[in-house]
């Protein structure tokens, strides 16, 4: 057994990269726009392949005496059930050469590709949730590069907490969460830092009425405006796998695995907006 080899027979090994599986997906959790705006109000498992979302139709307001002569009250109904697969399968696989693993160990090379690994999952899973949004999305139009960025947020909240159907009777302005592109952000933030201080960190602000607003460089409209949970992404992170020669090489493989659902549960609570360059009059 090589000395690179025995590195891996330790015993320790498979605890130390458990703990940087959950390093990694906490840092995940803290830096992916999707995981601060998901859904997490689901039935079921994400290790069991699928996670269920219920959205019952809201209550009816009626005229005392009505259940009673009706002999019962009115009935849930879950109206826009829906079901979020867990079937996208993701790898992050690495190869460790034999010489490095003797220096430094397999759990700091590990260790220090972490950041990397981050990197990739936020995103792939930014990536999948604002597509998913984007897709199912309502466009706003009329709003042009030559609007105050004050009244074009305004005028995307507006549109969102004025939705009323079978399910909601509008939204509440703290339910309220927006992407934007850098550039809008920047727009955003320069307008906030004028009046108050509003920013709360580098990648969010609060608007007008507790409107979290995030920057998002994973889509591609301008903005996207959503009820919180109105998407869910269900994702189940495995642990490493012990390391393993790869065949016919000193080299050594060391792979995390997971597995990912994305799905609009709340597709009528969802805005996009792209600016457009202002009309010309001719003359």
């Amino acid at each position: 057994m090589t000395e690179a080899y025995n590195i891996y027979a330790d015993g320790t090994n498979k605890d130390d990269l458990i703990e940087i599986k959950g390093a990694v997906i906490e840092t995940v959790a803290k830096t992916a726009v999707s995981m601060k705006i998901k859904n997490r109000y689901g039935v079921g498992d994400p290790a069991a392949g699928s996670v269920t979302y219920d959205r019952f139709k809201t209550s009816a307001s009626k005229a005392y005496g009505t259940a009673r002569t009706a002999g019962k009250g009115d009935a849930l109904k879950n109206t826009g059930k829906v079901t979020n697969n867990i079937s996208d399968r993701q790898e992050i696989i690495e190869e460790l050469e034999e010489g490095d693993v003797t220096r430094f160990g397999v759990v700091d090379l590990v260790e220090r590709r972490q950041n990397g690994e981050v990197a990739s999952m936020v995103a792939y899973l930014d990536g999948k949730f604002f597509a998913e949004a984007e897709s199912k999305a309502t466009a706003i139009a009329g709003l042009t590069t030559d609007m105050k960025i004050e009244d074009i947020i305004e005028k995307v909240i507006q549109t969102l907490e004025s939705v009323k159907n079978d399910w909601v009777r509008g939204v509440p302005r703290n339910q309220i969460r927006i992407a934007a592109s850098p550039a809008i952000f920047g727009k955003l933030s320069n307008h906030l830092n004028t009046i108050k201080n509003s920013i709360t960190g580098e990648e969010q602000a609060v608007f007008n009425g507790g409107v979290v607003v995030y920057e998002n460089i994973n889509q591609t409209a301008d903005i996207v405006a959503m009820h919180e949970g109105a998407v869910a992404q269900d994702v189940n992170v495995r642990d490493y796998t012990d390391p393993a020669r790869i065949p016919f090489s000193s080299a050594y493989e060391v792979a995390l695995f997971y597995d990912q659902g994305t799905k609009a549960v709340e597709p009528d609570l969802i805005f996009k907006a792209t600016l457009t360059e202002p009309a010309t009059s001719s003359e």
